[in-house]
């Protein structure tokens, strides 16, 4: 038996072997299941001799001497004969002398190497060493027992054992490879070895190549130094052949070569190597560009003549700074420098444009001077015009010089006086009155006020004095708004001086401090930044500022002389409105109740999904309750005295809408219309720029104005203006529009407890005399109106109302008459199936144009069944016999 130890293999008896096992039990090398067992044989006062370890072996098999069994617990591994053990070192020492020995020659499968030394591979490395160290891969227990010179690999589900002199031994036939070939891809390399990629660039290309051959990390490849010596030939002769500057990385596209590399070569090269110049962006070596010397020579030969012959040139002519730097110190030392470089000029041109300004500032003969005539164009065009300007004596106290793209003039101070006083008075006049009569008409606020913020406050004595003094204190904000229009003022500058046109009409909406676009640089940019440079002054402005102030002034004492006349005739008119109102908000909050009633039953209906609640109640909101809202806001500015700044109708029905009633009291003051198929739309919007509800809460002191706004949200966002705004998307690709929902419980929550305050009427609720009343008086207008209606659809319609009143007691209207409220209708056991069907027949002959619809006879029988006192005594037997006809 052979047992390995720490350094060499020492051959023993058996008598041996089985002693030292015993002493190795003993001191806990082996995992023994019968522990117990062995100590009961042995005495603490006794040896370890070989008769005790026969005693136990006796006792524990019976007498039988079997040969030892290794059962996976221990740490001596033994051979599948079991005639020799290693330790783990041990069985690494052999392990690895056998990788290096003639068969394997530095690499071979660890199985392989097992199999040579009649060791188990399943057996020790998959099963001992996981049960040792279950949470650790083969690979790493493999490492934890041989020397660190063994490489481990994994290839097609085995595991490799690759020695140093294997690696040694790789390096100097893939050095021979690539001195014969120039230059292999490392990936192809790694390939024909069978050796993964990392595996192959750590322990061969980065560790055991010689010195002479060099990897290219980018293209991953590896070269030689001969082949290096040739591609960098290749690329300086390439560099020298060019004529134009090309961009390095796509000289190295076209080529295949390394980048970096090229980089390297072409950054330490000598000039006259590569005959030009290599400029690299220390942020992005992407962008590095190679100039040839020819190419630089011939842009500085241009610059110069450019400059010789015009007496300028601008950095847009030279490829850079350096150029123009140079020029100035080399060739042209007493030219101007103007900014960084940005101009060179040279005093030739300079003198020209000095004698020009010095003749037009001591003459008065021209009205202003033209620079073209003294300056080139592409001067006149740069951005340091002003500091030419300076430069040929030009001087803010005595003239404002305006300069565009392609054009540039000098108008003396005195002559813009002159343009002020003769041709610009009058027009401030013309637009102080027009722009003081639109303020007072649209918002009629103190004149601060109006000019700064377009804010309406109320200035009654009613108000406490921080009210009062509140507008007293507003500043403009915006000056523009109470200046003549820019377009007015140029117009007037262009009748007096036609020179100063240069192409073709004005721009009609332009303002003062707006950047002109490319349609106004190309049209009348001069005359529109002469009129900005001239007369956008705080001297002007405020001349603007006090003919509006001085003109609202003069409309609000014409105002109070007016109403002093009719106080009298006011009060009468007072208390007419008042009553009228009062009739027409009792109605209205009646009505409102008994159509939210409809609401409640329609939401227990199968006939009505979740898409048609949705439609009645925005239809009960804008309907009913808009009508409601508007008319108590209405009331509250009648009352507050308050100046009509809102309109309460829909913009589209603006035109067919009347002002007063045919009595001559406001329209808000009108009877209700019970029996409407279809509520007129209201719609709250006053004058721009502002939204109506900011301006409701800001004109009424108190809760009023916050009241009344709230009344407007809930009614929904199609109810005022900017209820309605365009949002993004989730994904904010596009935008699109947004309604602010209403609420109907909150409406009516709101409406019953704010009533009393807003328009001193209490909010009368519903009970079954005052409903009784409605019910019946809205049923005798929607039979007169049914009695004298030819049309089918009115027909249809009214006799829906009229039915669904009599079997439910509820008031329907709106859009879904011919919908579902027909088809709840129709479910309604009151309902005879002969006017169900009846009813059915026309509506779908009314959306499919069909025969019914012409059918008199048909029409006749439902105004009668419309008309009828009840329908459930009513006699059907025409109807049915009409029916069964068709």
């Amino acid at each position: 038996m052979i047992v390995g130890g720490n350094d060499d293999t020492i051959p023993i008896s058996d008598d041996g072997a089985r002693q030292i096992l015993s002493q190795l039990f003993r001191l806990g090398y082996f995992h023994c299941r019968e522990e117990d067992e062995i100590n009961n044989y042995q005495d603490d006062n006794s040896d370890d001799d070989l008769d005790s370890f026969r005693k136990w072996k006796s006792s524990h098999e019976g007498g039988n001497s079997t040969p030892y069994s290794w059962d996976g617990y221990c740490q001596v591994i033994p051979t599948t004969q079991q005639n020799v053990y290693f330790t783990q070192k041990g069985l690494a020492k052999e392990l690895t002398q056998q990788l290096d020995g003639n068969i394997h020659q530095g690499r071979a499968t660890l199985p392989s190497l097992c199999r040579d030394l009649n060791v188990d591979c399943e057996t020790v490395f998959l099963s001992t060493f996981q049960q040792q160290q279950p949470s650790t891969s083969v690979s790493s227990q493999i490492w934890n027992i041989l020397p660190t010179s063994v490489t481990v690999l994994t290839r097609g589900g085995d595991l490799e054992l690759v020695s140093e002199s294997y690696w040694e031994r790789t390096a100097k036939e893939v050095a021979s490879r690539v001195h014969e070939q120039g230059n292999c891809k490392v990936v192809e390399l790694s390939s024909d070895w069978k050796i993964p990629l990392d595996v192959f660039v750590d322990r061969v290309v980065m560790t055991n190549l010689p010195s002479n051959i060099s990897y290219l990390e980018n293209t991953k490849t590896l070269v030689s130094a001969g082949f290096l010596q040739q591609t960098q030939q290749q690329v300086f002769d390439y560099f020298r052949n060019l004529k134009e500057p090309i961009h390095i990385v796509a000289a190295c596209q076209n080529n295949g070569w390394e980048l970096e590399q090229v980089l390297e070569w072409m950054r330490n090269a000598d000039v006259d190597e590569i005959d030009g110049e290599v400029h690299i962006d220390k942020n992005s070596r992407q962008t590095a560009m190679y100039v040839p010397q020819s190419y630089r020579q011939q842009q500085e030969q241009s610059v110069v003549d450019f400059l010789t012959a015009n007496g300028f040139v601008t950095l847009d002519r030279a490829p850079n700074r350096n150029i123009l730097t140079a020029l100035v110190q080399d060739r042209f030392p007493d030219a101007f420098v103007i900014g960084d470089y940005d101009v060179i000029i040279l005093d030739t041109v300079l003198e020209e444009g000095r004698a020009g300004v010095s003749e037009y500032l001591t003459s008065s003969s021209t009205e202003f001077l033209d620079l073209q005539e003294y300056l080139p164009t592409e001067l006149l065009q740069s951005h340091t015009i002003q500091i030419i300007l300076s430069k040929i004596g030009f001087d803010e106290s005595q003239a404002v010089a305006i300069a565009t793209n392609d054009q540039a003039i000098i108008m003396r101070n005195t002559l813009i006086q002159e343009i002020e006083e003769k041709h610009l008075t009058q027009l401030v006049e013309d637009f102080a009155k027009s722009k003081a009569e639109e303020l007072f008409r649209s918002k009629n606020a103190h004149v601060d006020e109006e000019i700064g913020d377009h804010t309406t406050k109320n200035k009654r004595g009613g108000k406490n004095k921080s009210n009062r003094g509140r507008g007293d204190k507003q500043k403009t904000t915006d000056d523009n708004n109470c200046m003549v229009l820019l377009s007015d003022v140029a117009k007037a500058v262009l009748d007096a001086y036609p020179k100063l046109q240069t192409g073709g009409p004005l721009p009609s909406s332009i303002g003062w401090e707006e950047e002109l676009d490319d349609g106004g640089e190309s049209s009348n940019s001069l005359v529109i930044e002469f009129c900005r440079k001239a007369f956008y002054t705080p001297t002007f402005q405020k001349k603007c500022k006090q003919a509006v102030n001085a003109e609202l002034k003069r409309l609000q004492s014409e105002k109070i002389s007016k109403a002093t006349l009719s106080r009298k005739d006011a009060a009468a008119k007072f208390r007419s409105v008042e009553a009228a109102f009062e009739e027409a908000f009792v109605t209205l909050c009646y009505l409102v109740q008994a159509q939210s009633k409809f609401l409640t039953f329609a939401s227990s209906s199968e006939a009505f999904d979740k898409e048609c609640m949705e439609v009645l109640k925005s239809e009960f909101l804008k309907g009913p309750c808009a009508d409601l809202t508007s008319r108590i806001t209405q009331q509250c500015i009648f009352k507050n005295e308050q100046d009509d700044l809102f309109t309460f109708d829909h913009p589209e029905d603006l035109k067919i809408k009347k002002a007063q009633t045919e009595n001559g009291l406001p329209d808000y003051c009108s009877s209700v219309d019970t029996a409407a198929r279809r509520y007129p739309r209201t719609f709250l919007s006053c004058p721009p720029p502002r939204d109506p509800l900011p301006v409701l809460r800001e004109n009424f002191s108190g809760t009023t104005g916050v009241a009344l706004s709230r009344l407007w949200i809930l009614c929904g966002g199609e109810c005022y203006q900017g209820g309605i705004i365009q949002v993004a998307d989730e994904d904010e690709t596009e935008e699109m529009l947004h309604v602010r929902p209403g609420n109907v419980d909150g409406f009516l929550s709101h409406v019953e407890q704010n009533s009393l305050s807003l328009c001193g009427l209490p909010f009368k609720k519903l009970d079954k005399k005052s409903e009784k009343n409605l019910l019946f008086s809205r049923k005798q207008q929607v039979a007169s109106l049914l009695s004298l209606s030819s049309e089918p659809t009115t027909i249809l319609e009214y006799t829906i109302m009229i039915l669904f009143q009599q079997v439910r007691q509820l008031v329907v209207s709106g859009s879904l008459l011919r919908g579902p409220i027909l088809t709840a209708l129709s479910e309604e056991r009151k309902i005879p199936e002969a006017v169900a069907t009846a009813l059915q027949i026309l509506n779908q002959a009314i959306e499919s144009g069909g025969d019914a619809v012409s059918d008199e006879a048909l029409l006749a029988l439902i105004k009668d069944c419309g008309t009828c006192k009840d329908i459930a005594k009513h006699d059907i037997g025409p109807l049915e016999a009409h029916l069964s006809s068709l």
